[in-house]
């Protein structure tokens, strides 16, 4: 452009003489086969894409340039200038070499323009033989401890864990953020991930350390009923090969360990998961780690009923995308007065009585339908299950805790006929616990976990339950608390026992999440 000076006044005239300066084409969003950083299966041809940038409005692409090179290696391939008006490339060169991985550019043409810069970017060939690795379980927690001479040089993982798996090796986490793995027809098919660990093994000893979690195989879906087999007991299974300078050097095979006596002690995607942190296992996860025998570790079993087809993961990942802090906090009211154990709890919820001390000798209210008021002068509404007391005595009585459930199943029938329902109970004859309660809101609806920071005595349990909204009428009063109803028979709840660390302890689930506000 020229400046041009008139009386004060500034005006640009543009002339049309000169090229598009040099960086003003780029190139974002390289992906192949449409994910960034990809795996792809062994023999198939890759297809590249990218989005050209262009610092102006009108430049079109008009030719294009893809190269392939082994990650810090050689160059494999160079497709030269070629004309090309689009986005994507197919590759059509010598097969790329499987189990390795490969850093490939772009970069692109417009009339009247330097080509961009080469923009750069990574993906994976597959593994094309397992080897003599084997299918294992046995336990939620899984180990393999072993020596290197030296260091290889470029080094991946092939992993899958069924259902989902969080990976470890030398002490770090290494699918970080993520929830590694995807529903399938196990029996068929299953994902497996790729991880680059070159820069993560050491010479001498290492360790690789795998937690396994039941993900979508603990469900009420699971199996389906076109896709039974004998191998469906086996609800967690790993599989996993090493490739260091293109040879396998870690298999899953017996001579890995497992134990089923780790922290967490449950996990589903629907209920949510159970941890206790007083049973961790520091250093498992890293060398020369020495089990207490009541860690209970023992070879892991070769599994050889379950045979599916092995295919790179090829969709987003469920990862953390934000994070989000709290709105407010609510302190829900209708609580119990001082010696009186109940509560009220909207329908399909369970509704858990705990006594602090002594049994319950006898039910002063009971109510499975449309009950009103609050804990202690709870009242019958115009619908009430005619079995709501004699249900919860031959459930209760002379029990210190008792768990009820809010269902027609448990109270013989549906005594509204498809109205909203909710439970109200309140007993006597132990004393009630101290209890604290708070609602925590983060301002929206959301698909997620909670991370939790907290300090306290070793035992003590803290219970993370889930909702979308606030209790509200016709399922329950307006008191503050969160309402479960729709949620149906899904619990959404994560509990964390403390481990009493005097510095404070982080908390996050490892293998669900939930829909929450």
């Amino acid at each position: 452009a020229d400046l041009i000076v008139m009386r004060g006044v500034v005006l640009l005239a543009l002339a049309a003489c000169c090229a598009l300066a040099h960086g003003a084409l780029t190139v974002e969003n390289m992906r192949v086969q449409n994910i960034p950083e990809a795996t792809i299966a062994p023999g198939v041809a890759p297809t590249f894409s990218w989005v050209p940038v262009a610092a102006e409005r009108g430049a079109s692409p008009t030719a294009a340039r893809v190269l392939i090179r082994v990650a810090g290696g050689d160059l494999v391939f160079d497709s030269g200038k070629i004309a090309h008006t689009g986005f994507r490339y197919t590759y059509a060169g010598p097969a790329l070499r499987p189990a390795t991985k490969f850093e490939w550019a772009v970069q692109w043409w417009a009339a009247d323009a330097e080509p961009s810069e080469l923009a750069w970017s990574t993906f994976t060939t597959g593994l094309q033989d397992w080897g003599n690795s084997s299918w294992i379980d046995g336990g939620g927690m899984l180990r393999k401890e072993f020596n290197l001479v030296k260091r290889p040089g470029q080094t991946l993982i092939y992993i899958s864990g069924v259902g989902y798996f969080q990976l470890f090796i030398n002490g770090l986490r290494i699918d970080v953020g993520t929830l590694s793995g995807a529903w399938t027809t196990w029996n068929e098919r299953v994902l497996y991930f790729t991880y680059d660990i070159t820069h993560i093994l050491q010479a001498g000893p290492n360790a690789i350390g795998v937690l396994l979690g039941h993900g979508w195989r603990d469900t009420t879906a699971f199996p389906p009923l076109y896709a039974q087999s004998p191998c469906d007991s086996h609800e967690r299974l790993l599989r996993a090969v090493v490739v260091g300078d293109g040879q396998n050097i870690v298999l899953t095979d017996n001579t890995w360990s497992a134990t089923e006596h780790g922290p967490i002690l449950y996990d589903s995607v629907y209920n949510g998961e159970t941890y206790d942190a007083r049973l961790e296992q520091p250093g498992w996860d890293a060398p020369n780690f020495t089990p207490l025998p009541a860690y209970g570790w023992a070879p892991a079993n070769i599994v050889t009923c379950f045979n599916p087809t092995l295919t790179p993961f090829g969709i987003p990942v469920i990862g953390v995308d934000v994070q989000r802090r709290p709105v407010r906090f609510i302190t829900p009211g209708g609580g119990c007065p001082a010696g009186v154990l109940g509560g009220m709890v909207a329908e399909n919820d369970n509704l858990v009585l705990q006594c602090a001390s002594g049994v319950i000798s006898s039910i002063t209210f009971a109510s499975f339908g449309t009950p009103t008021g609050q804990c202690g002068s709870y009242k019958a509404g115009t619908c009430n299950s005619v079995n709501s007391t004699k249900a919860v005595s031959d459930l209760c009585l002379g029990k210190s805790s008792c768990t009820i459930p809010a269902t027609n199943a448990f109270f013989g029938g549906d005594p509204c006929y498809d109205t909203a329902k909710s439970l109200a109970v309140t007993v006597a004859g132990c004393q009630a616990p101290n209890s604290t309660k708070v609602v925590v809101d983060f301002g929206e609806n959301l698909s997620g976990w909670v991370r939790l920071r907290v300090k306290g005595t070793a035992g003590t349990t803290i219970t993370l339950r889930h909702a979308e909204v606030l209790q509200h009428p016709p399922y329950g009063p307006a008191d503050g608390n969160i309402y479960v109803g729709n949620l149906r028979s899904a619990k959404a709840t994560d509990v964390y026992t403390l481990k009493g660390d005097p510095n404070g302890e982080v908390y996050e689930p490892h293998f669900t999440y939930h829909g929450f506000q």
